[in-house]
């Protein structure tokens, strides 16, 4: 070929790599504390250059009356989990049911998968329920099936017991008060278009339609019809899923308030300290580095394992500071939650703290999971305190579910000590927390009582 040329060039670049020393520093970095004690033991009995001077975490925790009482408490805990299908089944038993209808609500129950959704088409299940159930009385079945399905698919979570995602998102967003009406077109007639999520191109297509519904929508119509769509959940039923394991946390901080001692030395009015004891001590050891002294390899063997001891005691170290330094960016920034409790988060980034202490934000999201915070409130993950702000008056998104589920709570109360049975709608507590001098949509209200598990006032 013409001006193809095959002759050999030589081309100097630059290119960044991370070494294996580094990848391990970032690798420990993102481990939650007992993964790493469960990393450090590997390296000691890898690597004859370390070694453990103590570990007397289990041995304290075991003799402590209150660390037994959590152990207890988290088997009843987990005995307490139900399947997708036993939370399902006991919805069941409480409605009002002919047997004809309580046999085919536990017989869908039983033919959904673990995310929710029919394992075979719905006409195959009647039909094999018609095979199989051969003294039930075979009048009306196919009417029965379409009634107890649409009794189901109002359990809670809502949104199981479907065919597929299309069917599950539609009956999500049926459930709620006034939802918008292209939304509902869009997820039953044009579910196809969401491939690709973007307004503009949704209303160049749906304006393609030729039907004048379509050609006056404006873009802002679209664009909320797509914002609703998106608060939904593909997978309702995907907390059931999950492996039902116990799982110990065990905090890598701790947050108390000082004591008055404290105060008059000059410290703040909460106190961050690391939980003594997580980890186990390790070092290099003296007696390995005496062996470097036998021979040339010998002396080769024991120079490596000790750099590599030390660089792995270095990761430790940095990771224990990193963790402190960025805890206690936390604290400073989120007082009001240390002194008052939940619903009282302010808006955090984790680029903020990032900058504060000196560190990448990706540092500062590796830190934030998988690492526990401890104080009179709670156990806390660490991201748990980086929230964004839901209004133009800087109030954060967990502070305001926090102020929604207060509302419910109350609302219960009053309905109880009056006897009345009136339920408070999403635009009700709106209104509400307009007054409270929070300003947010009805659609955002009833996206975070859906995150708080909390049914709307239809199914409450």
């Amino acid at each position: 070929m013409a001006g193809l040329s095959l002759s050999p060039s030589l081309r100097l670049s630059q290119q960044q790599k991370l070494s294996p020393q580094m990848l391990q520093s970032i690798n420990i970095l993102a481990l939650p504390v007992e993964e790493l004690r469960e990393r450090i033991f590997e390296e000691v009995e890898k690597n004859p250059a370390l070694e453990i001077v103590n570990d007397n975490y289990f041995a304290s925790a075991s003799d402590s009356d209150s660390h037994q009482a959590f152990l207890e408490s988290l088997s009843t805990e987990k005995q307490g989990i139900k399947s997708l299908q036993e939370h399902l089944l006991l919805q069941l038993s409480e409605e009002t049911l002919t047997q004809t209808q309580s046999d085919i609500g536990e017989f869908l129950i039983q033919s959904l998968d673990s995310q929710g959704f029919f394992q075979v088409p719905l006409d195959s299940l009647i039909t094999a329920f018609k095979e199989n159930y051969k003294n039930t009385d075979p009048e009306n079945i196919d009417d029965n099936f379409q009634i107890v399905l649409k009794i189901i698919q109002s359990f809670d979570p809502i949104g199981v017991c479907c065919s597929n995602i299309q069917e599950s998102l539609y009956i999500q967003a049926k459930n709620f008060e006034n939802p918008p009406s292209l939304a509902l077109d869009i997820l039953k007639n044009h579910f196809d278009l969401l491939e690709t999520p973007r307004p503009a191109l949704i209303q160049k297509k749906l304006e393609a339609q030729n039907q004048d519904f379509y050609k006056t929508l404006s873009l802002e119509v679209v664009a909320k019809a797509i914002e609703f769509i998106q608060s939904l959940d593909p997978f309702p039923a995907r907390d059931f899923s999950r492996k039902l394991e116990s799982i110990f946390v065990i905090p890598d901080l701790e947050v108390r308030e000082a004591t008055p001692e404290e105060k008059e030395e000059g410290a703040e009015d909460f106190i961050l300290e690391l939980k003594k004891g997580t980890l186990p001590k390790i070092r290099v050891s003296k007696d390995f580095q005496e062996l470097g002294s036998l021979s040339k390899e010998a002396k080769t063997f024991v120079n490596n394992s000790t750099k590599d001891a030390t660089w792995f005691i270095s990761a430790v170290e940095q990771r224990t500071l990193s963790i402190f330094n960025i805890g206690n960016a936390i604290l400073s920034h989120q007082m009001d939650f240390f002194r008052f409790g939940q619903g009282n988060l302010k808006p955090l980034k984790m680029s903020q703290i990032a900058e504060e202490v000196g560190v990448h934000e990706a540092t500062v999201s590796r830190i934030a999971n998988g690492k526990y915070l401890i104080c009179k409130w709670g156990i806390f993950e660490l991201r748990y305190f980086f929230t964004n702000a839901a209004t133009e008056e800087n109030d954060s998104k967990e502070s305001i579910k926090h102020k929604i589920k207060l509302i419910l709570e109350n609302h219960e109360k009053e309905n109880a000590a009056s006897g009345k049975v009136k339920k408070l709608s999403d635009e009700k507590i709106a209104t509400i927390l307009k007054e409270q001098g929070i300003n947010i949509a009805r659609r955002t209200v009833a996206k975070y009582r859906s995150e708080l598990d909390i049914k709307s006032s239809f199914d409450r």
